[in-house]
């Protein structure tokens, strides 16, 4: 277990090349590249969690503009940067162990990770992002505790370094000011944030308890609003067009046009324009998978002499003995080809009985199961779910099965039909964490994790389906309906949304996106929200042992 990255290697999420040299075993090297990273990429929560796991008391901070000593100036630093930025995403992440960071007297316990953060001004729009190519340098102490974090910025700000010593001098003890200043101003504005908020939350928290037990089932009414306000990940940025490039890919969901199924025929395409070398299609609608199919195989033709094809397979998800015979098929037909899995992406499976999000919660098991053996070295996984996957009161993901054994909103059969499809989506969410979590240490590197692709819109649309089979709701949609070009303007919002979707999943599908195992994406946005609880109760969103 004595292992280290070797220097340079590249991580997509999970570290492939090794070699012996760190005391440590990779997933506790792995979790603190992660918990890091977190720092710039996570929530306020994340920042204060990492902080206090894997910082030092008299931790320094370092960078270009300023550096403070001690753990809870450090933290202010994190936490003034979700103030100034709306999201951050990082890229091509890429770590060296035990660098020395020479003329300081630091020693072999250095970990340097370097990446390209993109920051985003906007939270509507990737036009406003700011990218800074960096390298964080982690000084550790006996105990793996960071005594020093320091940011190096590789633009015109890190030549401030070697400036004349007067100059030099007086940037140092600007830089030290400046740093305490702002941390100290982070610090009292979010303690009157706080104070003035407290109120306003707790009734708002009571309000929401008792509602939940008015309705009698266990939906809160503080996260759905949440959802629908949460712009954070809605625009994002878009994947490099030969990010794919002869890569095997398998989707897997409905190409009816129920629930997902207008984005994962975009994301295939995508895959496909992108230089995938294959691409399985896997539904259980024969005439729907079929055609999905031949409308793809126009681009699979591609240039001349290319061999890339589009496969489709029909699977019944409600039979587990299928699911996993035909799992078995697929893993025998890609070592027949020498191939493996380099992007699986699992979308709704549709209704598929009385019990049909339990039936698909056993599927879903089964298929990530029976795939796992042939996922590639670094094989990004990425599980979608819906806007209702934040609606659950306890933020849970215990999967329809104990809802159904625990009863409730017996008064309400929407309610309860609402209730279980909240806690399917929330149990496709725990399941990325889980698996997330135990892949990641795995010499393969899977990075698996979940998202809701269409972010807030996608919390709107279930609302909807919610409100569909309400009288006054169909008497309005039936009056939209009569307007000369409601239902063309509905279609081309409708195209509109599933390529915005379609363009979400990709980005999570790239390795050159980093992306922490396990986590939940809300949109693009790495989020810590109702649902997410999950994964942090599993240990997946900060990664440490």
């Amino acid at each position: 277990a004595q292992l280290r990255p070797k220097v340079g290697s590249p991580l997509g999420g999970a570290m492939a090349e090794m070699e012996p040299v760190l005391q440590w075993p990779p997933e506790q090297l792995w979790g603190l590249v992660d918990a890091v990273l977190s720092l710039y990429t996570g929530s306020r929560a994340d920042v204060a969690a990492v902080a206090a796991v894997r910082y030092a008391e008299a931790a320094v901070f370092d960078d270009p503009l300023v550096r403070v000593a001690g753990r809870r100036l450090l933290e202010a630093q994190f936490v003034a940067l979700k103030g100034m930025f709306a999201s951050a995403e990082c890229r091509d992440v890429r770590v060296s162990v035990a660098q020395p960071l020479g003329g300081d007297g630091v020693g072999e316990n250095v970990v340097s990770i370097d990446f390209t953060a993109f920051y985003r001004v906007s939270r509507f729009s990737s036009a406003l992002t700011i990218p800074i190519r960096q390298t964080t340098h982690l000084q550790l102490a006996p105990n793996g505790l960071v005594e020093v974090h320091r940011d190096e910025w590789h633009n015109p700000m890190r030549h401030l370094s070697e400036l004349p010593a007067p100059l030099r001098r007086a940037h140092g003890t600007w830089r030290r000011l400046f740093g305490v200043a702002t941390s100290l101003l982070t610090i009292g504005a979010a303690a009157l944030l706080e104070r003035a908020l407290a109120p306003a939350l707790s009734v708002a928290i009571a309000l929401d308890k008792r509602l939940t037990s008015l309705i009698g089932a266990e939906l809160s009414g503080l996260h759905c609003l949440q959802s629908l306000l949460e712009l954070r990940g809605a625009g994002g940025s878009c994947v490099e067009p030969s990010a794919f490039r002869d890569v095997t890919a398998v989707v897997i969901g409905t190409f009816d046009g129920d629930a997902d199924g207008g984005v994962l025929p975009e994301v295939a395409a995508a895959l496909l324009r992108g230089g995938a070398g294959a691409v399985h299609l896997v539904g259980a609608s024969g005439a729907a998978v079929s055609a999905a199919a031949g409308s793809l195989r126009k681009l699979a033709a591609g240039p001349r002499g290319a061999t890339r094809s589009v496969t489709p397979h029909v699977v019944d998800f409600g039979h587990e003995e299928e699911v996993t015979l035909w799992c078995w098929t697929i893993r025998q037909f890609l070592a027949g080809q020498g191939k493996s899995i380099d992007v699986l992406v699992l979308g709704s499976l549709g209704r598929l009985s009385e019990n049909s999000a339990g039936d698909a919660e056993i599927a879903l098991k089964s298929l990530l199961t029976g795939l796992q053996p042939t996922l590639a070295s670094r094989a990004r996984v990425v599980i979608t779910a819906t806007g209702s996957c934040q609606w659950l009161s306890a933020g849970k993901e215990e999967g329809t099965e104990a809802i159904d054994s625990r009863g409730g909103a017996e008064k309400n059969s929407s309610l309860r039909e609402v209730q279980k499809g909240a806690a399917h989506e929330a149990f496709r969410v725990g399941l990325a964490a889980r698996h997330g979590r135990d892949w990641m240490a795995l010499p393969a590197g899977i990075d698996c994790v979940s998202c809701t692709p269409g972010a807030c819109l996608s919390a709107w649309a279930d609302l909807a389906a919610c409100a569909s089979g309400l009288p006054p709701v169909r008497a309005a949609v039936a009056l939209v309906g009569l307007v000369p070009g409601s239902r063309w303007a509905a279609s081309s919002v409708s195209r509109a949304l599933s390529a915005r979707s379609a363009s979400t999943v990709l980005h999570l599908c790239s390795r050159a996106t980093y992306v922490s195992p396990g986590a939940y994406y809300w949109g693009q946005h790495r989020a810590l929200g109702a649902a997410d609880a999950a994964a942090a109760a599993a240990g997946a969103s900060l990664g440490h042992p």
